[in-house]
């Protein structure tokens, strides 16, 4: 096929403008988790005093399979801002091209939306054990999540245009709205390099944390063994009484303490008593047995981390939306293109923004082992 198939003409201002936004949304995401990542091994490597809560609480995030997790999503949202800013070079010229850089900037934004999506499920699942089940995951998924996610997101990436992409379709990476992805030739390849990842982890975030809630709201109990009570009936009968009896009182203010530490709003971030099966101490050695409850410090950090899966649905919709709506049949203008990117481009500023108001989490004061 002609070259000319594979190129678009973006020398209007208004699109020079939209192509200038996204790149500069881009390359505020990659500025972010970049510092956020010097921040992070300065405290964590090059920090030697052990007295600073902060240094020790991160040392012993760093080690865990949530600090994995976290780190891993980090480097994929520096490699999608960094790959949204090649924006740049098509604002400065008013075209887009295939080539070998929309070959660079479709691959590395593959590696960074699909790491983006995949790191999210990672948290949720783990956090999903840890509040919801109250227990440690065993001591050999960290490790086998993390070798599996990264084994997909470096195979993939190469296996696209030098196995699946055939001369017919195009180039494997070429031009897709407002910046180089996988082109539309291959559609299928759309579902199962990204899409399918990312409704995974849109729907493990849904009902994970619909779990989670109903479990600090009390209306579900996970005995020792794990078996599921409900307690629908006994929350419908408390409404139906008037909930005037102080007992009602105090198992609403309860429940509502439940609700707000699940999401970080408790006034008293170190305060971790839970009533019924969530009371739990922390062990003052490291445990890996799975049939071990979680300590308190591990609690908290995990459910400051639950926001970044929420995080990541917010910025991935308006893209979601789009590309669906390509596969649809439909051509959505070049402003919904250009709003998609800068949501999308700034995942990486939005999980360096949540990290700064929840780094206290990290903190280990005295009296609290890792």
């Amino acid at each position: 096929m002609p070259e000319e198939e594979y190129s678009a003409n973006f020398s209007k201002p208004n699109q020079r403008a939209g192509l200038t936004l996204i790149a500069t949304a881009g390359m505020t995401s990659a500025v972010s988790t970049f510092c956020l990542l010097l921040y992070i091994t300065w405290y964590t490597v090059l920090v030697r005093n052990k007295s600073l809560p902060l240094a020790r609480g991160l040392r012993a995030f760093i080690k865990s399979a949530l600090g994995c997790y976290l780190i891993s999503l980090l480097i994929c949202d520096f490699l999608q801002g960094t790959a949204f800013m090649m924006n740049y070079y098509w604002a400065r010229h008013g075209c887009m091209h295939a080539g070998a850089l929309c070959t660079a900037q479709g691959a590395m934004s593959e590696v960074g939306d699909l790491g983006a999506a995949i790191w999210s499920i990672a948290i949720s699942f783990h956090t999903f054990w840890l509040l919801f089940m109250a227990r440690r995951p065993h001591r050999m998924a960290g490790p086998i999540a993390l070798s599996l996610g990264w084994i997909i997101l470096i195979v993939l990436p190469i296996l696209g245009p030098h196995v699946i992409g055939r001369p017919k379709k195009g180039p494997f990476y070429d031009l897709s709205g407002a910046w180089c992805w996988i082109g539309t030739g291959y559609s299928t390849e759309r579902l199962l390099y990204l899409y399918v990842w990312v409704f995974l982890a849109l729907g493990t975030s849904v009902v994970i944390y619909t779990l989670i809630y109903l479990r600090f709201a009390n209306f579900i109990v996970v005995g020792e063994s794990g078996r599921l009570t409900f307690n629908f009936r006994q929350h419908s009968s408390n409404r139906n009484n008037g909930n005037k009896t102080l007992m009602g009182t105090k198992a609403r203010r309860a429940s509502a303490t439940n609700i707000a530490g699940c999401f970080g709003w408790a006034k008293d971030t170190n305060d971790f008593t839970y009533s019924g099966t969530w009371t739990s101490s922390e062990p003052t050695t490291p445990v890996h047995d799975s049939s071990v409850p979680v300590g308190r410090h591990l609690k908290q950090v995990a459910r400051r981390l639950m926001w970044y899966p929420i995080g990541y649905a917010f910025v991935v919709l308006p893209v979601t939306v789009c590309r669906m709506a390509v596969l649809a049949g439909w051509s959505p203008p070049f402003g919904l293109h250009v709003f998609a990117g800068i949501c999308f481009s700034a995942s990486g500023l939005t999980n360096t923004l949540l990290f700064i108001f929840t780094r206290h989490s990290f903190t280990i004061k005295t009296g609290i082992s890792n």
